[in-house]
């Protein structure tokens, strides 16, 4: 029996210094064979899915050719063919960034009420990530960050880290926000 599938992409050894930005390829679709009971039992992501090598992936845009041999497939199945045939990724070198923590206030204390003094624990913060980015988030001494600008650090932060667990580093490095 053959069948078209989509699976996973996992990404992985993508070196140290590096960091994967734009979009990535999360999916492909393979044409497999195998037998009637083995095929209708097959659960992407388990038995069945893809890993691309970044090692020797350079700063900058990297088209990287899909082959079957990069699919993992249980026995008894037969990976014939994968579409796309390549992927294109986006990395840029990896910065390390450390800013102070200013609070920003909203709203009014009710009546009779008055704030006298706000503390802030960690005082500084150390933020990795692309340099690009990295370079969106400094501010000199004093400067005060927008609650939009939070909230985008923040949503960064998530998107960046999803990627890392899919990319099954060796080396875990934390995106504090």
């Amino acid at each position: 029996v053959e069948r078209r599938l989509s699976v996973p992409v996992f990404y992985r050894n993508l070196p140290a210094s590096l960091e994967m930005t734009g979009d990535s390829l999360d999916v492909v679709t393979v044409q497999v064979r195998g037998g009637d009971n083995v095929i209708g039992a097959v659960q992407p992501g388990r038995d069945l899915f893809m890993v691309v090598d970044l090692t020797e992936t350079r700063p900058g845009t990297n088209v990287l050719p899909l082959r079957i041999d990069q699919v993992t497939a249980s026995l008894g199945i037969k990976v014939l063919q994968l579409d796309p045939g390549t992927v294109t990724l986006t990395l840029e070198r990896s910065g390390t960034v450390e800013l102070p923590v200013h609070p920003y206030l909203e709203g009014e204390t009710a009546q009779g009420f008055a704030i006298t003094s706000v503390t802030v624990e960690p005082r500084v913060v150390q933020i990795v990530g692309p340099e690009s980015a990295l370079a969106l988030l400094k501010r000199g001494p004093g400067a005060e960050t927008p609650p939009g600008a939070v909230r985008w650090r923040a949503l960064y932060a998530d998107r960046l880290a999803a990627r890392q667990n899919r990319a099954d580093r060796s080396d875990t490095r934390s995106h504090t926000v």
